[in-house]
């Protein structure tokens, strides 16, 4: 199963992306190295560090989205993809859904996974809930978060 799935964890900034990237590699034996940002850093010319990027989001996005736009609009979740199988911080519409159709078109599964959580707006990321199939509570405690990831991976694991 887990081989024909794709996760696409998205969000805002702080509501949560990696922390639930990282518990679904844990308990779905899913394949997670490095959030988009931390890949993006080995790859793309960014502005500042990685410990900055929260100052830097719009800078980011764009600098991403150009090298994304050498192949297909893509080019870094396709990098992505030969040491992934769960990606969390796409940011742009358009990329989130050419990197689906691409999934698709590979024959995998392509599960888009709205984070919902009480954080500021992030002016870097154009997706919102109605751009995935499913979203995930991560507005209360630790533990309540990881009964909602094994839930829905339960329901996943069925399908």
């Amino acid at each position: 199963m887990n081989t024909k799935v794709v996760l696409a964890i998205v969000g805002h900034g702080t509501s949560g992306k990696t922390t639930i990237a990282r518990y679904f590699a844990a308990i779905c034996d899913l394949h997670y190295r490095y959030s988009t940002s931390e890949f993006a850093k080995m790859h793309v010319k960014l502005p500042g560090d990685h410990k900055d990027r929260s100052q830097n989001r719009v800078a980011w996005g764009q600098a991403i989205a150009d090298f994304n736009n050498e192949d297909d609009g893509i080019k870094l979740y396709k990098m992505m993809a030969d040491t992934h199988n769960v990606f969390d911080g796409i940011r742009r519409v358009d990329e989130l859904q050419k990197f689906g159709a691409w999934v698709q078109a590979n024959g995998l599964i392509f599960v888009p996974i709205w984070v919902d959580r009480d954080v500021p707006d992030d002016p870097s990321c154009e997706i919102c809930p109605e751009h995935c199939r499913f979203s995930i509570n991560n507005r209360n405690e630790l533990l309540d978060l990881w009964g909602n990831i094994d839930f829905f991976w339960h329901g996943i694991k069925s399908f």
